[in-house]
């Protein structure tokens, strides 16, 4: 609205008007700030308003303006009332603007102070500053230069936005006056109204008739962040000068769901995951060899193959969970010797990791291929293995970051390598047709995940990874509890309870850097320590020539489960 020519005065008013029920359904239409005007009905000005050399009057009655107001000259008066808001620029050529908010709120995002004559604040209404710490306004005015009265009732409200990051605590003036009435100030609407990250501080010298506030940057320990969030918090705060828009999202957010549904999209994935989502699928390896199958006889091959879906979850405790999906696929080609049978394998595992706290679902892929040396003998009633084995893994992370104002996304591919051992023994106890077998296993995973760097939109917040190194240790032993059916043909159902124990653990550090950063950023998974109960089922279909299984498997750690699903076939050659 351009009456910037005008030099008799204007008056430029917005008020709001219901206009009954708008579906005619003979409900009442929605009214979300209680004001008596449907929210399908409340004005909004979406732009610049500019007024000339006369007296003019910008009274906002109901609904919002967006946009900056340029008053020019003369006696003028901007009004905030009926829960109305303002948010833009003020400005003011001879400083002689009357400022009212009775019952709303003014954004005023000028850095530089604003000029005017004489300021009332309401208890309904509320008065938020604009603050730039990195333009060098320490203690200075960088509020409202009142050049008269400026009157604050008992219960009104303040609140501060930044455009550029706070460093170390300071002092800043906001509102300086000829002549300062400040009554008992709303300090919880200035907790609401400053950005999550900061702390406002309210304080009137009655000397200097100014009205101040002392900000501070809250500590990681005072936002309630876990060890991970607060381990990466210094750098990640310290990087967002490399994006403008990115800042002014992380300086907008007031709250704390509002920030960390930002925060958490700048975490990357540190919990493990690749490590755990390996070794669940390369427990179809150490199932087939502990399995009490025929064994081949001196000369013969034999071959047999498994199928396995698994599905793991880690829950967040100092550092991120996640849920992983993944399929593996295992087989064997072994040859019956006079010291038992010696076998190659070979294993493939692919899965998808998903943070559950993430608000994109980003996702992690992870593949290994592996292949190994085997022995395995047994009697009637016994069974020892033993397996060593070296694989290849390609991994490749998405990352991003979306917001209204905001779409970042990094990607990065790296490869890695694994070593496993396993050792294994069963003993069988028969009664008739049923049967009890005891089992007991350790085995050993390594895997280490080489240096990358991620590629993408913004290259001051690209993170560079260093390599990550990771192992787990593991003990279980099992109860099976089955009944054979038939003879030459044979079926047989087994249920499986035991323990699993986590002899030693790490799931490896995540290293890594921001941009040109030289600062290490060092998350800590948590570790799976301890043990848990396994419950299961087995059932095995077969006869002299072959056999056909299907496997199920419960895995119950405190902040770590793992379900499995099996399908296992062999044959004789």
């Amino acid at each position: 609205i351009d009456l910037s020519a005008n030099t008799l005065g204007a008056v430029i008013r917005q008020m709001g008007l219901s206009d009954g029920d708008d579906l005619g359904d003979g409900v009442a239409d929605n009214d979300a700030d209680n004001d008596g005007v449907d929210d399908a009905d409340e004005p909004t000005i979406i732009g610049d308003v500019r007024f000339g050399s006369g007296n003019d009057l910008l009274s906002l009655e109901n609904g919002t303006m967006s946009g900056d107001v340029d008053f020019g000259a003369g006696a003028d008066t901007l009004t905030i009332d009926g829960g109305a808001s303002f948010a833009g620029r003020i400005s003011d050529s001879d400083n002689s603007l009357v400022l009212n908010v009775i019952d709303g709120t003014v954004e005023a995002s000028n850095t530089q102070p604003v000029q005017v004559g004489t300021l009332n604040v309401g208890a309904e209404g509320s008065l938020i500053v604009t603050l730039d710490p990195e333009a060098g306004v320490g203690s200075e005015l960088s509020g409202f230069d009142v050049s008269g009265t400026a009157t604050l009732a008992d219960g009104a409200g303040l609140g501060v936005r930044f455009v550029s990051l706070l460093q170390t605590a300071t002092s800043f003036t906001v509102i300086q006056a000829g002549d300062l009435q400040a009554g008992v100030l709303d300090l919880t609407t200035l907790e609401g109204n400053t950005p999550y990250v900061y702390e406002a501080t309210a304080f009137v010298d009655t000397v200097n008739d100014e009205l101040l506030l002392q900000i501070i940057r809250k500590t990681p320990e005072e936002m309630g962040m876990i060890g991970a969030e607060a381990d990466a918090y210094n750098a990640i705060y310290a990087s967002l000068n490399a994006s403008a828009p990115l800042r002014a999202e992380f300086l907008s957010r007031l709250n704390e769901a509002d920030f960390y549904r930002l925060y958490r999209q700048l975490i990357p994935h540190h919990a493990g995951g690749p490590l755990l989502s390996m070794t669940a699928g390369l427990d179809a390896v150490r199932h087939a060899l502990s399995d009490r199958r025929v064994q081949a006889n001196p000369g013969e091959i034999t071959a047999w193959l498994q199928e396995i879906n698994f599905y793991t979850t880690k829950d967040q405790l100092q550092a991120y969970g996640f849920d992983s999906e993944g399929i593996g696929l295992a087989g064997g080609l072994e040859r019956g010797g006079r010291l038992g049978t010696w076998g190659l394998s070979f294993a493939y595992t692919s899965s998808d990791l998903k943070d559950p706290t993430s608000v994109l679902q980003e996702i992690l892929t992870n593949q290994l291929f592996e292949g190994g040396l085997y022995w395995r003998t047994g009697g009637d009633n016994w069974r020892l293995w033993a397996r060593g084995a070296a694989g290849f893994a390609l991994l490749n992370e998405t990352r991003e970051v979306v917001t209204p104002s905001v779409i970042l996304r990094y990607k990065s591919d790296w490869t890695g390598y694994s070593f496993s051992g396993g050792t294994g023994a069963s003993y069988d106890v028969r009664y008739g047709k049923w049967y009890g077998r005891a089992e007991g296993q350790l085995e050993y995973f390594f895997l280490n995940e080489n240096a990358h760097d991620e590629t993408g939109s913004n290259a001051g917040l690209r993170y560079r990874y260093d390599q990550r190194n990771g192992h787990l240790f593991k003990a279980e032993a099992t109860l099976n509890l089955g009944r054979r059916f038939g003879q030459d043909g044979w079926l047989t159902p087994e249920i499986r309870l035991g323990w699993r124990q986590n002899i030693s653990s790490d799931l490896g550090q995540t290293t890594f850097r921001i941009g040109s950063g030289a600062t290490r950023v060092v998350l800590n998974p948590d570790q799976i320590e301890g043990g848990g109960p396994i419950i299961g089922f087995r059932l095995t279909a077969g006869s002299a020539m072959g056999f056909l299984g299907l496997e199920g498997d419960a895995i119950l750690l405190d902040n770590y489960e793992m379900y499995s699903l099996m399908l296992r076939g062999g044959f004789r050659f």
